[in-house]
């Protein structure tokens, strides 16, 4: 079901609320569709009665190391990819090629505490929620359905040591009749978007033979997910 102006204008307010501050494009899951519908994202936020943000300015390489070792010691801790952490973060990933080459080049180790963070019972509970979610255990040819797959291959051996030690049984990935729903494919490509931090081309999507039977076009399952094309994430990029 399609959202309503006014719902997308409530939804934006709401965030706004919870933020404290205008949301960004990538911080509102149906920026697209408020894009399309309002004719571009500045107009859905002045609809909101929401201030627009100006542009950022373009920054030098030099520039972002100095801002993000700055942001180490603020924060106490390396920064995420994410505008919480590190505004400018899709400008040092456009001109580094990725956040941790970014990291390294500004003499900061990557995510240093990442696996500490993530105890055994952490990753087990995770999976099990991820079993209840999609109706079935995620499995190795498709590691991506799980976040910390690398992690679990350390930490447990082998991913059929995992599901035992989480009380779950590995489904037949031959099995006839197993089916992609819409609901998971979209539940994909919103993931790997997450993981990307940008939305995915057509080559980098799995799935995405399958969609072609089910949707009009990429832009069509990427609207119905929530997302931008890759083209407009372009844009918005060289527009920051």
């Amino acid at each position: 079901m399609q959202k309503t102006n006014e719902q997308i204008i409530s939804e934006l307010q709401e965030l706004y609320q919870k933020l404290g501050r205008t949301p960004k494009r990538r911080e509102y899951t149906s920026n697209y569709v408020a894009s399309k519908r309002f004719g571009s994202w500045n107009t859905a936020l002045k609809a909101a009665g929401l201030e627009v943000v100006t542009k950022r300015k373009d920054l030098t390489k030099a520039e972002l190391i100095e801002l993000v070792v700055k942001a180490r010691k603020e924060l106490g801790r390396v920064p995420l990819s994410k505008p919480e952490h590190f505004p400018y973060y899709r400008q040092a990933m456009v001109k580094f090629g990725t956040w941790n080459k970014f990291l390294i080049e500004a003499g900061l180790q990557p995510n240093p505490n990442a696996e500490i963070k993530y105890t055994d019972e952490y990753l087990i509970e995770k999976v099990q929620q991820m079993e209840k979610r999609l109706g079935y255990v995620p499995h190795t040819r498709n590691n991506r359905e799980f976040p910390h797959y690398n992690l679990v291959l350390t930490r447990f051996g082998s991913w059929k040591n995992f599901i035992e030690a989480a009380g779950l049984t590995p489904r037949n990935v031959g099995k006839k009749g197993y089916k992609y729903t819409n609901e998971f494919l979209i539940h994909s490509v919103q993931e790997q978007a997450e993981e990307l931090g940008r939305p995915p081309k057509t080559k980098e999507f799995k799935h995405y033979s399958i969609l072609k039977t089910r949707f009009n076009s990429w832009n069509e399952f990427l609207e119905l997910a929530g997302l931008e094309t890759y083209q407009e994430y372009k844009k918005q990029i060289e527009e920051d």
